[in-house]
């Protein structure tokens, strides 16, 4: 077989067909299609790798087959690509994305028609949707798509340009460069890193990264269809921030998200309304090549974690186990107690929204229904009302909740009251109770120190003389020395 000369090298940065659409040019004058059939090679033929026609082209044209092969992208199945070590969705460099740097080619070959053809090169990098600017120009890439020209194959990019170089030059704007670009043109070219990105399919970890970047730059459903160029360098750049840091930082951005959607309104969202756009496309997007990676599993984690999802419920393709989270809703249902006092008892410890890990949320209602106002603790305690208000603002008992207006704050479990009788109970000796013991109130009114100071020294272990008075049950049966507590608490 006669080989074409003269020889033409194939570029290491231009495509397969941009490098055949030289050889047209150069060697016929002709646009590629038609070179191909007088070749009597079908351009399917070649974008599937189809057995010999690659080796009868490496024949005609002295470059080898592992350099074509390493300059094409080939069709593993109607939605998959494979490109040296990668495999992609067809999606992530579509064959209708056909696009230019008209510097580049202004400076390959020029605007003339027919010298410039042979030396424009269109860029492997050019098909790939997330390398939208040119690096070496810093301009955006633009389509010489040309409807007037009617039907033009996908791969013969010079044909579509023809004569309107000068025209695609004046098109061109500055567009930077952005983070996801660079990380997506390392791995194209076979640059791979250890990190969370790294560790998956190339498409994956772009859409990724995209779909995160949409929400958090746009919020949680823009129009994407009208999305600007610069509208997806920011969500590009958002979305790289993020992930690049690996799962952690994309967890924290999805609890952001969620806090942000929550603090928007008074009733509760669901996922979808709070991570919009990145929860469609996981939820709802089996109609093309896309597959999600290890997106999906943060995401369903998240959700699981922070929303109303129970036993049985399918999050994601795949049901839940077990229930990790409690709304106000469902933990009524799961213990009875009102909806709209267990949202105000998860607010009252921090969980505004109403969201709270289950077992938390179960373990404080029913200590909610176990406890008891502070209008009960005198009895409880067997202790006046005035030395219950006492203890409570000296902290000596402790109500559930913060201080302030909320409704755990006036009330008490039993248990810890139990806890605070058990510590006097204590620290009693076997003394005899002389005229000498007082109770807590007696006390403090012939020593002049406040009763709470008195309590808080027995249990301190400041005062040894302290006994129980037989028969009488709990706060008002402990009795301290008066001539102790006034050597040791009086200042003057």
């Amino acid at each position: 077989m006669m080989r074409l000369q003269p020889h033409v090298a194939m570029d290491s940065s231009e495509t397969l067909f941009s490098w055949l659409g030289r050889l047209a040019a150069i060697h016929a004058g002709l646009d590629l299609v038609p070179f191909l059939n007088d070749l009597q090679i079908k351009s399917r033929e070649i974008e599937i790798g189809a057995d010999g026609t690659h080796a009868r082209l490496a024949d005609l044209t002295g470059v080898s087959t592992a350099q074509m092969a390493r300059q094409h992208y080939f069709s593993v199945d109607s939605r998959r690509l494979r490109f040296r070590a990668e495999t992609f969705a067809s999606e992530f460099a579509p064959k209708v994305h056909r696009m230019v740097c008209p510097l580049c080619l202004e400076e390959d070959g020029g605007s003339d028609p027919v010298r410039g053809p042979r030396g424009w090169r269109c860029r492997l990098l050019w098909t790939v949707r997330y390398c939208a600017a040119c690096p070496k120009h810093g301009v955006g890439l633009v389509s010489p798509v040309n409807k007037e020209m009617g039907y033009v194959p996908a791969h013969d990019t010079a044909r579509a340009i023809g004569a309107r170089l000068p025209e695609l030059i004046a098109k061109t704007a500055p567009r930077p460069v952005t983070s996801l670009q660079l990380w997506v043109a390392r791995r194209m070219m076979e640059q791979r890193g250890d990190g969370w990105l790294d560790g998956q399919d190339i498409d994956q970890a772009a859409k990724a990264t995209e779909m995160l970047g949409v929400v958090l730059a746009h919020g949680p459903m823009p129009n994407m269809n009208l999305m600007s160029a610069q509208d997806w360098d920011q969500a590009w750049e958002a979305g790289f921030e993020v992930t690049s840091r690996g799962a952690e930082a994309i967890m924290g951005a999805l609890e952001g998200l969620t806090i942000r959607g929550r603090a928007s309104t008074l009733s509760f969202k669901g996922p979808q309304a709070n991570l919009g756009r990145l929860y469609q496309w996981l939820a709802f997007n089996e109609a093309s090549g896309w597959r999600a990676g290890p997106i999906r599993d943060l995401v369903r984690e998240h959700i699981i974690d922070n929303y109303n999802v129970g036993a049985g419920d399918v999050v994601l393709g795949e049901a839940v186990l077990r229930r990790r989270t409690h709304t106000a809703i469902s933990l009524h249902r799961a213990t009875g107690i009102n909806s709209r006092t267990a949202a105000n008892l998860m607010e009252d410890v921090g969980r505004p929204g109403g969201v709270m890990d289950a077992a938390d949320a179960e373990k404080l209602a029913a200590d909610y229904e176990a406890s008891i106002p502070l209008f009960h603790v005198p009895k409880y305690l067997n202790c006046s009302r005035v030395h219950a208000q006492l203890l409570a603002e000296a902290r000596i008992i402790r109500p559930m909740g913060k201080p302030g207006k909320c409704r755990l704050h006036s009330r008490y479990l039993p248990t810890e009251l139990d806890s605070f009788l058990d510590q006097l109970i204590a620290r009693t000796v076997d003394i005899e109770i002389t005229g000498d013991f007082a109770d807590f109130a007696k006390c403090a009114m012939k020593v002049w120190v406040p009763s709470p100071r008195i309590v808080q020294a027995v249990l301190d272990g400041t005062l040894s003389k302290v006994a129980l008075a037989p028969g009488v049950p709990g706060y008002l049966g402990i009795r301290v020395s008066v001539s102790e507590v006034k050597e040791k608490l009086r200042s003057d």
